[in-house]
């Protein structure tokens, strides 16, 4: 990122205004961060209470006590509050959703797995045009179970957001119906790697390193099930934090049809860097850029070497890779062969108008390595494991196998 790009280490105008007036209601203890004052929240909204609620109490417990010891700035624990409710709302919805929804969707979606930076809203907004698929609009993923207003809420929310972090809408945009990763799905059962990647959770963090993520994603799946009844289509999903949990995602979805999408790890990080650093200021009034570099560079290596392991053990051809270069440079042919591949229709004419369509021109996100403490060579020396032949121009749609994986 540029560095005249993120232009304050703290609060622009619009955050530092509302930070200021929500220091009021805070002293006067709204947006409480604890176990007790989270579930009695999402009970009052929802209208239920849990129906198995040692699933979430030991994250949740973690989760308040580090944000206890590292506490969030008034704006902060409004965002923080508003999430874990919203959340936990919509893990009692589920629990007692119409028994006739399936465990999972009757129609494969497609499941981008790749890293952050690496491809994955392009190729998700494509996939949207394939015959009988589509994404999920991003407040149907925050409700799965929607309520009145769930839209008109989702609209007001991204317009705050914008005005609150622009630097942050540039980098990643976020619309009420545009396409936002499944992670909202996963928050049912606290299991969302993006809480201890943007903010300071250290006993949260470790929680995660040991958690059994199989009812979580038994969760999701049923969850999209779902969903995919309600839009009335195949769905395309995506999630990079899914490369942690590949196991548990097909043990719960078999079917699953699974792409993995890479870029030059250099360019990811520095990329993702910005969204780190961003969404970490949201939180705290702090932009902490190195702290966004070292978690970055981190979090990558992790999800590689898991996600990796994991695809090793995958059937033949239910996970495919894909290069960031291929998809910008050809994105029509790039999608014809994954149609292929998993025996899916495919509409040239469609995919051509589509990928003309998410060409025209939206403000640009730069970035640059440096702004987070890093050099290329830190990143190439951690990744060494990385081979540059995954993200190579030219390398196609190639489907996983176990002698195909790096050591």
């Amino acid at each position: 990122m540029e560095a005249n790009t993120v232009k304050r280490a703290g609060y622009g105008p619009a955050a530092r205004l509302a930070d200021t007036l929500l220091r009021g209601p805070r002293a006067l203890g709204a947006f409480e961060l604890t176990p007790g004052a989270i579930n009695a929240a999402a009970d009052r909204i929802s209208g239920h209470r849990d129906a198995l609620p040692s699933e979430v109490a030991e994250p949740l417990e973690l989760l308040c006590a580090d944000l206890a010891e590292n506490p969030p700035s008034a704006l902060g624990a409004a965002i923080l509050r508003t999430l874990l409710v919203q959340g936990l709302v919509s893990r009692r919805r589920l629990q007692h959703v119409d028994s006739r929804v399936g465990l999972q969707p009757t129609r494969p979606p497609f499941v981008l797995v790749g890293w952050y930076r690496t491809g994955t809203t392009f190729l998700q907004q494509l996939l949207d045009a394939v015959p009988g698929y589509g994404f999920v609009p991003m407040h149907r993923m925050l409700e799965p179970i929607p309520r009145r207003g769930t839209r008109a809420k989702a609209e007001i929310g991204t317009r705050l957001a914008g005005l609150l972090s622009p630097e942050l809408a540039v980098a990643h945009p976020v619309t009420a119906m545009g396409p936002e990763e499944c992670w909202a799905l996963l928050l049912t059962h606290l299991v969302v790697e993006g809480l201890a990647f943007h903010w300071t959770m250290p006993r949260f963090e470790g929680w995660l390193r040991r958690v059994d993520r199989r009812p979580a994603y038994r969760g999701w799946a049923r969850a999209t099930a779902g969903l995919e009844a309600d839009l009335g289509t195949a769905l395309v999903l995506k999630d990079p934090a899914h490369l942690m949990g590949l196991d548990a995602l097909v043990e719960a979805l078999p079917d699953a049809q699974l792409i993995w999408t890479h870029r030059d790890p250099v360019a990811a990080v520095a990329s993702y860097g910005s969204v780190t650093a961003l969404q970490h200021r949201n939180v705290t009034g702090h932009l902490a850029p190195e702290r966004a570099g070292r978690v970055c560079l981190d979090r990558l290596d992790l999800s590689l070497r898991q996600g990796f392991e994991f695809a090793a053990r995958l059937r033949p051809g239910q996970l495919v890779h894909l290069s960031y270069s291929d998809l910008v440079a050809d994105p029509v042919e790039v999608v014809r062969s994954l149609c292929a591949h998993f025996g899916v229709r495919f509409d040239a004419d469609a995919m051509a108008l589509r990928a003309a369509q998410l060409r025209e021109p939206r403000q640009v996100h730069r970035y640059k390595l440096e702004s987070w403490g890093l050099e290329r060579s830190q990143v190439e020396t951690r990744l060494h494991h990385y081979s540059p032949t995954w993200w190579a121009k030219g390398t196609g749609v190639r489907s996983t196998t176990p002698e195909s994986t790096p050591s």
